[in-house]
């Protein structure tokens, strides 16, 4: 996975951005830092929020209805959710996860976060 940096400045001035291998600094240093947060994340079954998981079972129904989840455990999911997005998924590599997560971020222009 390569190195991507992009920043996006809102017409009031706010900024939000997304790295990867720690440059955030970088994009810290521009100006004053309210808050930093991740705006989606990736995570097995087990880590996903509620919300994530009813999206991930509108995707498969099979998670709706299944006692027995053990086939779905060891999947990653990108969830989305944070920003108004999807539950990407199932991967069975993070790293494809990851490179849907940020493809989707990117696509999307950053979305903002809808939790303060």
């Amino acid at each position: 996975m390569s190195d991507t940096h992009a920043l996006v400045v809102a017409p009031d001035g706010t900024s939000r951005y997304f790295v990867e291998s720690g440059a955030d600094r970088c994009f810290a240093s521009i100006g004053k830092r309210v808050a930093t947060w991740r705006s989606s994340h990736v995570e097995t079954w087990s880590s996903l929020s509620v919300a994530a998981r009813a999206q991930a079972a509108k995707l498969i129904p099979a998670l709706a209805t299944s006692d027995d989840l053990r086939d779905f455990k060891m999947f990653w999911w990108a969830d989305l959710t944070p920003v108004g997005g999807p539950v990407l998924g199932p991967f069975d590599m993070r790293d494809d996860a990851l490179i849907e997560e940020k493809a989707w971020l990117l696509q999307h222009n950053l979305p903002e976060s809808q939790i303060a």
